[in-house]
């Protein structure tokens, strides 16, 4: 017979198990839902689609302007595609304007992916003109899939 102790590690793996299942699912379904992908999309298109979403928001106590905030998504399907955004944004004391934030983001991917992909926003990611607005657009989503 086993002992609590070893009864309760069981729990506690298959607690950590069953937890990274359900975020898999939801980040899954979230970039899905956030990327308008509709299900006929993702069986024709979209074989074996993988998702890695991070999104961290910091707000500086002695600064009352004062922020930084990264957000990463990570998506590859079928043998080699894939899109990568990576977003950081700082804002405060020590950044280049204390009262808007300085922004770097960086989408890197295959053209098949970036085309599938943003195909069903309502923006264009390559305009110039629009890059910090766009930014900020994929940050939210990034966001949003995370935290909802």
């Amino acid at each position: 017979m086993s002992s609590i102790q070893e009864i309760n590690a069981q729990i506690k793996e298959y607690k950590q198990k069953l937890k990274e299942l359900k975020q898999k699912k939801i980040v899954g379904y979230n970039f899905m839902t956030y990327f308008k992908i509709s299900s006929k999309d993702h069986i024709k298109k979209f074989k074996g689609l993988a998702v890695k979403a991070h999104y961290e928001y910091n707000d500086h106590e002695m600064d009352e302007y004062g922020h930084d905030a990264s957000a990463y998504l990570k998506v590859s399907f079928g043998d080699k595609d894939f899109l990568e955004i990576n977003y950081n944004e700082q804002q405060g004391a020590g950044t280049e304007s204390r009262y808007d934030p300085t922004i770097e983001c960086s989408i890197t991917g295959t053209e098949k992916a970036k085309k599938l992909l943003f195909k069903n926003l309502n923006y264009d990611w390559r305009e110039k003109d629009e890059e910090e607005y766009v930014y900020r657009e994929l940050r939210d989503i990034i966001k949003n899939i995370v935290e909802n």
